[in-house]
């Protein structure tokens, strides 16, 4: 199945609300492509590829380690990070 992929990040007027909006976005896009039940090597690229340019260059300035005992990032680890960060 193709299907579009989103629009790219805009932090915009109000950078919480369009996190918290782009961020249900992406959830739906990675349910509605097949992504939701992929790796999460896969469901984090994905998220880089789609992401844009404003959160690809905060995500590469934020220093995220796979939490103690795993062997890789989590999807959720970078979303709850971003979700700091923009604070709603």
């Amino acid at each position: 199945m193709n299907i579009q992929t989103i629009r790219q990040f805009e932090s915009g007027r109000n950078p919480a609300e369009a996190w918290k909006l782009w961020k249900q976005d992406f959830a739906d896009f990675l349910k509605a492509a097949g992504y939701a039940t992929q790796s999460e090597k896969t469901k984090t690229a994905v998220f880089r590829h789609v992401c844009g340019d404003e959160l690809k260059t905060q995500y590469r300035s934020l220093d995220i380690k796979p939490k103690a005992g795993e062997t890789e990032l989590k999807l959720e680890q970078i979303l709850d990070e971003f979700d700091k960060f923009f604070v709603y």
